[in-house]
């Protein structure tokens, strides 16, 4: 029997050459060789299942960023509505950032002059404050000199009536006897002459009494009778002379007296003379008839009239300027702090009693702006950010919605503008138009009720 291994059975042809599948084998190898060193397939696996993980946690983030990124485009666009809303308050001129940049930078140069002029005005007031102060001590000073003179005049008069009584003669003699001061020489010569012809006369008498020695007596009652006349009268001329020598005498010490007190109180009328004119001149005795202290108010009260003016102007177009009235009026000897008002058309200052109920709603509101605008100037410390206004806008015409009322209304607006909350009361209807934000109160059965209203 005949057998046959395996490698004696007959083999079939292959389907392709062997150098075919050779190179196809090298091909392999090299693929193999490119694909790098045999991978760990679990290895392989936890990797691709990280990059799940990962995948799902950027498909999570993605999705957060696209909710932010549409955040973040709704709040553009409320942000591009709310600057168009506010770009619309915007005129049209600042809208243009170079304009804008002038404007700001001329408003700077303006407030930088309006402080050089409130602290010049500080430091003027501040002078005047220490000539106030300087004054009123030389007031004080001219005060007790004159309370001294005053004293020393009583001293004077005290002294004087004393001096009356020491000589004996009483205030009424001496009035009568003081006009008589420029007869004193004359009276003088009259009594010098008495006693020369009383002299002669006792001589004449001495001649006599010897002559008639050894002569017989005569009637002694007929010569004691002429004797006793002529005593009589010698006594009564020696009663007259001492009266008219006492009179003399205190005569002449009283002008002495009289004449030194009068150098003495004309000295003290030259020393006060300063003080006296200085002291009228703050008392408001001078030619304006204005005290100090309205003068310095007055200055004062210039500055708040010049900022009630810079919203007049822009209300009134421009017509009128508010003024302060320095002449005396009205019966008055001092000029106080009394307001008209410049016509621009007329020319003529008018009262403002002349104006119409607009006119003057208008400029009791430019004045109250102007003060607030002073206050807050003069004093850093104080800050009026918040004005109400009770009625006074239905005695305004609009014009065709042109007129007054809107002129007012735009200078309020610009006032809100410059970060100054204003509060309207009015019932005319075009201001609660042009309000935005408000309330309405409305009247009820049960009482009054308040309706928000918004633009």
């Amino acid at each position: 029997m005949k057998t046959t291994t395996p490698f004696s059975r007959r083999l079939s042809a292959p389907e392709e050459p062997a150098t075919t599948l050779e190179d196809a084998i090298a091909d392999i190898d090299e693929a193999l060789q490119a694909l790098g060193a045999p991978k760990d397939i679990a290895l392989l696996e936890q990797n691709v299942q990280n990059a799940k993980t990962q995948l799902d946690a950027a498909s999570a983030a993605s999705s957060k960023a696209d909710g932010r990124l549409q955040e973040a485009r709704t709040d553009e666009a409320v942000a591009r509505r709310s600057y168009e809303d506010h770009i619309a308050d915007v005129p049209e001129r600042y809208r243009d950032e170079s304009v804008l940049q002038q404007a700001q930078g001329e408003i700077e140069k303006s407030i930088a002059g309006r402080k050089k002029a409130v602290a010049e005005a500080e430091n003027a007031l501040r002078k005047a404050g220490e000539a106030k102060a300087k004054a009123d001590a030389d007031l004080t000073n001219a005060t007790a000199r004159s309370s001294d003179a005053v004293r020393e005049a009583a001293r004077a008069r005290k002294q004087f009536a004393a001096r009356l009584q020491e000589i004996g003669i009483s205030d009424q003699q001496y009035r009568t006897f003081v006009q008589h001061v420029p007869e004193i020489e004359a009276l003088t010569s009259v009594v010098d002459e008495h006693e020369v012809a009383l002299r002669t006369a006792a001589g004449a008498a001495a001649q006599a009494s010897a002559a008639i020695k050894n002569t017989q007596r005569p009637d002694l009652a007929i010569l004691t009778g002429t004797r006793d006349a002529a005593r009589q009268a010698a006594d009564a001329s020696k009663h007259e002379h001492a009266a008219a020598r006492a009179m003399y005498d205190g005569l002449v010490a009283l002008r002495t007296e009289l004449s030194e007190e009068l150098t003495r109180l004309r000295r003290l009328e030259e020393e006060t003379g300063p003080l006296r004119a200085r002291a009228d001149a703050f008392s408001g005795q001078n030619e304006m008839n204005t005290a100090l202290e309205s003068f310095a108010i007055g200055a004062m009260f210039d500055q708040v009239l010049e900022a009630a003016n810079l919203r007049l102007e822009p209300m009134t177009s421009g017509r009128y300027r508010l003024e302060r009235d320095v002449e005396a009026g009205g019966g008055r000897t001092k000029r106080g702090l009394d307001i008209r008002v410049h016509d621009i058309e007329t020319g003529r200052p008018r009262d403002l009693s002349t104006l119409s109920g607009g006119e003057t709603f208008i400029a009791a509101l430019s004045l109250a702006l102007g003060l607030s605008d002073i206050v807050e100037a003069s004093h850093g410390a104080i800050r009026l950010d918040t004005i109400f206004i009770d009625e006074g806008f239905g005695s305004l015409d609009t014009e065709n919605d042109s007129g007054t009322l809107d002129r007012v209304l735009q200078v309020l607006q610009d006032i809100v503008g410059a970060n100054r909350a204003v509060g309207l009361i009015s019932h005319v209807p075009l201001v609660q138009q042009a309000v935005p934000n408000g309330f309405t109160v409305l009247k009820g059965v049960g009482g009054s009720s308040i309706e928000k209203r918004a633009a």
